[in-house]
């Protein structure tokens, strides 16, 4: 039997949280590391987090950098931790999967532009730079 991972638990309120996250590594994000993850960013952090609510990365929100992809309109983000560890996050809702073809795009495409504001909100906070 395989080892018993530790479930993460965000030790402050979140300020984002984004469920149900596709995600993957590699070149375009094609190895895939978790099917329904999610994406919090807290206490100055973004934070990774496993299908079976295992922590499989974080970083300071300044270290930080993400890229939508044009091929997907936005619904999948890119995003480097630390300059290094690269990630793929397809950000979905609940009830997105009932969903298919152009609406299925635009719903995804909605969750990663709230993804991206509130991680430039956050990093824009954390830096001191006034936000209107």
């Amino acid at each position: 039997m395989g080892q018993q991972q530790e479930q993460y638990v965000p030790q402050v309120q979140p300020v984002y949280v984004g469920e149900q996250v596709q995600m993957g590594t590699g070149l375009g994000g094609m190895r895939p590391i978790a099917q329904s993850g999610k994406v919090y960013l807290a206490g100055g952090e973004l934070v990774l987090v496993g299908t079976q609510g295992q922590l499989l990365d974080r970083a300071p929100v300044s270290q930080v950098t993400w890229k939508k992809t044009w091929y997907t309109m936005g619904s999948v983000i890119f995003v480097t931790l630390g300059g290094e560890r690269r990630y793929s996050l397809g950000i979905k809702t609940g009830g997105l999967m009932l969903l298919t073809g152009a609406a299925r795009v635009f719903m995804g495409n909605s969750a990663g532009k709230t993804f991206v504001e509130a991680l430039t909100q956050e990093q824009a906070r954390l830096a001191g730079v006034p936000t209107a």
